[in-house]
């Protein structure tokens, strides 16, 4: 009887089926605080998110809250400004009247149209000021981007042009 031997690196007979099974369980019974330094870190994580996102709310609400503070004064500016442009113009025409009656002289007359330019002048610089402030409401807002009715309009703060 000859015996033959296996050498390594060989394979066995074809056919003799080869299988393999393994079983493993692991049970860490202490980490180190891994998971716990885990967790903290996976809080901390979430605060910072929601305090990120908390910021970023506020930082939008100050914006609103300050394009519509200026839209408002802008629209008593306006009023303003018609109110002194119609003073100006009350005025300019009381010291035209008065120079062509005698009463006063061409200095007066002169002074009160300059007064009348530069109410006009105010005028317009508040009005241009009035849309500027309007846009920005929109702008902040989120209008520009939709087709809605415009949140800034003159006549919806006080009835007012």
């Amino acid at each position: 009887m000859e015996t033959s031997a296996v050498g390594f690196g060989e394979l066995g007979p074809a056919s003799e089926p080869t299988w393999a099974a393994t079983l493993g369980i692991e049970w860490r019974i202490w980490d180190g605080g891994a998971r716990k330094n885990d967790l903290a870190i996976v809080q901390s994580k979430r605060r910072e998110a929601q305090d990120s996102m908390t910021e970023l709310r506020d930082q939008a609400t100050r914006e609103v809250w300050t394009a519509y503070i200026a839209f408002r004064s802008a629209v008593k500016q306006e009023q303003a400004a018609e109110a002194l442009l119609e003073s100006a113009s009350t005025s300019y025409s009381a010291s035209l009247d008065a120079y062509q009656y005698g009463v006063k002289n061409l200095v007066d007359v002169l002074t009160a149209e300059k007064q009348l330019a530069q109410a006009r002048l105010s005028g317009v610089s508040a009005r241009s000021q009035l849309l500027l402030d309007a846009v920005d409401l929109e702008f902040v807002t989120g209008n520009l981007l939709r087709s809605q009715p415009p949140a800034a309009t003159p006549q919806s703060v006080d009835g007012h042009k």
